[in-house]
């Protein structure tokens, strides 16, 4: 009874959860969620941020000097002239399994609230509830490691969310960083 006292509580997936508040992307247009990738870059979904410049975008009160699309995916990286304060969340770079728990932890209806659901056979659609504003949230695997971003709901049901996996987000990175250390400019 003695050593089970001096044990340490287990952190809960709530207390994750409530530890990760996914970022408030606000634009002209509309509004999303993120999640910070490094201290001065933000993941969103590129729906949420296309068409609008850096200066019509805020992010947790902070506006980004660049707004880029990773490829042809629905998925945008935001920069920041300064770091935003908070800690890079950490990305699982791999597929979601079929019956895997996910959560999602996101903007839904301009309140911050989290959800939880399955993965299924198709790599990009889950079984979990998301509303209008979850749009680029992260969706987590039970270490809250980031395995994708969701981009939309299902039309016909509204328990399937369908995202980026984290795979082809990070494969479009990795392109743009092989870019980047090739270029004249970073001479």
């Amino acid at each position: 009874a003695l050593s089970s006292c001096a044990s340490t509580p287990q952190l809960t997936i709530q207390d994750h959860l409530q530890a990760h508040v996914a970022l408030f992307v606000d634009t002209w247009t509309g509004s999303g969620s993120g999640f910070p990738m490094s201290s001065t870059e933000v993941i969103t979904a590129w729906h949420v941020v296309a068409g609008v410049p850096p200066s019509g975008i805020t992010v947790n009160g902070q506006k980004p000097i660049t707004s880029e699309r990773l490829g042809s995916l629905d998925a945008a990286l935001l920069t920041f002239a300064e770091p935003h304060g908070l800690e890079p969340w950490i990305m699982d770079v791999r597929q979601v399994e079929p019956a895997e728990a996910v959560w999602a932890s996101g903007w839904g209806a301009g309140l911050h609230w989290w959800s939880e659901g399955l993965g299924t056979l198709d790599p990009v659609r889950l079984s979990l509830l998301i509303a209008p504003g979850d749009s680029g949230c992260p969706v987590l695997d039970e270490d809250m490691e980031v395995i994708g971003i969701v981009v939309a709901r299902g039309v016909y049901a509204d328990h399937h969310a369908f995202i980026v996996p984290i795979t082809e987000i990070h494969a479009e990175l990795e392109k743009r960083a092989a870019t980047l250390e090739v270029s004249p400019a970073s001479a």
